[in-house]
């Protein structure tokens, strides 16, 4: 083999190093909850313009929220 040689490896999709990553975290506690609660109430306030939506891809569940009323 020489060094211009080429070779396939195939690491999964980003979903799957993802998924991975997020089962390495572990759950959370309801005391770190409620420590991030704050942040994430305003992230979903100020980051998300309208429209925000939870997916479980084994299952296709899908949730949407409506995040601002008229």
């Amino acid at each position: 083999m020489n060094k211009n040689d080429t070779h396939n490896v195939s690491l999964g999709t980003l979903y799957d190093f993802n998924k991975q990553m997020m089962l390495k975290q572990g759950k959370l506690s309801k005391s770190k909850l409620k420590a991030i609660e704050p942040k994430l109430e305003d992230w979903f306030n100020w980051q998300i313009d309208g429209y925000a939506m939870l997916l479980c891809r084994e299952r296709y569940d899908f949730t949407i929220f409506h995040l601002y009323e008229n």
